[in-house]
C-alpha cells in the first residue's frame, strides 16, 4: 500500500558484543495499540526476521535491519489500533437530591476558560 504511513514503535537492544552479535528487536506498542502476533513478531513483541537470525558482522548493520523491518511490516503490520471505547454514561438518579445546592451531573456544567494578563 503506497502512500500510507504507519508509525510502528520499535526498540533495539544493542548488546556489548555488537556488531558481532545481532541486536534484539521488539515492537513496543503505545497505549492505544495492540500487538498482532505473526511469524515475524510474537505476542510479547519480540521480532524474528531472517536478517537477525543470519546476522553477519561483515555485511549486516542497523540501517539494513531497519530497511528490512520497513519492507516486512509494510506488508504485515505488527500492531493495530485498539478499538475505542465510548465513555461510560453517568447514571441518572431517580430523584434529585433536594439538599444538594448544585447540579450533580458533570454534563450540566458550563466551563469557560479565560486568561488574565497583567497591565
Amino acid at each position: 500500500m503506497y502512500g500510507i504511513t504507519y508509525n510502528i514503535p520499535i526498540c533495539l537492544w544493542i548488546l556489548d558484543t555488537h556488531p558481532y552479535s545481532a541486536p534484539m528487536a521488539f515492537v513496543k506498542p503505545t497505549a492505544d495499540m495492540s500487538i498482532k502476533a505473526s511469524r515475524h513478531v510474537d505476542q510479547n513483541g519480540k521480532i524474528y526476521l531472517p536478517y537477525l537470525q543470519e546476522w553477519n558482522p561483515d555485511v549486516s548493520d542497523l540501517i539494513g535491519l531497519v530497511q528490512v523491518m520497513i519492507m516486512t511490516f509494510s506488508e504485515m503490520p505488527p500492531v493495530y489500533a485498539k478499538p475505542k471505547r465510548a465513555p461510560p454514561t453517568p447514571a441518572q438518579p431517580a430523584m434529585p437530591n433536594p439538599t444538594t445546592p448544585y447540579p450533580t451531573q458533570p454534563s450540566t456544567y458550563l466551563v469557560c476558560e479565560t486568561s488574565l494578563s497583567r497591565l
